[in-house]
């Protein structure tokens, strides 16, 4: 019966060091609390994981996390800034660079800068031709065209989402 206690007791102590030592994916945690829109706490959890992943892949994930918090806060210039160091850095996903390109033209966007924003938006779509946010880049184009009263462009991306993406929202 001693026995029986003493192994309870050391599993049950091996079981706490063990889950206590995994923790939760800093990634996610930041991405939790952008969805949550807890875009300060985003932003300190974001600089800090950076400071930790110093030259590491997950050192650029974090400054784009950095440049979308502070994009959701307002504040344009330094998300853009961001954003455009970012575009430089090398070995970074298909995915993320997609991105930090939408990020980046968000900024444009929301600052009126639209041909800024349309000037990005076909540098992406140039890189990325079979991009999954193909419809949300012709959507920006769209309403950039849309704010620059060229009618005639901002039909044709928004024909091009119709007859391409017929089942998007």
């Amino acid at each position: 019966q001693n026995s029986a206690r003493k192994f309870t007791f050391s599993l049950l102590t091996a079981m706490f060091f063990v889950c206590g030592a995994v923790s939760a994916d800093p990634i996610q945690e930041i991405e939790a609390l952008i969805l949550d829109k807890k875009y300060e706490d985003a932003l300190a959890k974001a600089a800090a994981y950076r400071e930790e992943s110093t030259g590491t892949p997950h050192e650029v994930r974090a400054t784009y996390y950095i440049g979308l918090s502070q994009l959701r806060l307002g504040q344009y210039d330094k998300a853009r800034e961001v954003f455009e160091s970012l575009k430089k850095a090398k070995e970074i996903s298909k995915e993320l660079r997609e991105k930090i390109y939408l990020g980046l033209i968000d900024t444009y966007l929301l600052q009126e800068l639209y041909p800024d924003a349309i000037k990005t938006a076909q540098s992406l779509l140039k890189k990325s031709r079979d991009s999954e946010s193909l419809s949300l880049i012709y959507l920006k184009l769209a309403r950039a065209n849309l704010k620059l009263a060229k009618w005639d462009k901002a039909q044709e991306y928004l024909e091009k989402i119709i007859n391409e993406f017929p089942e998007s929202v």
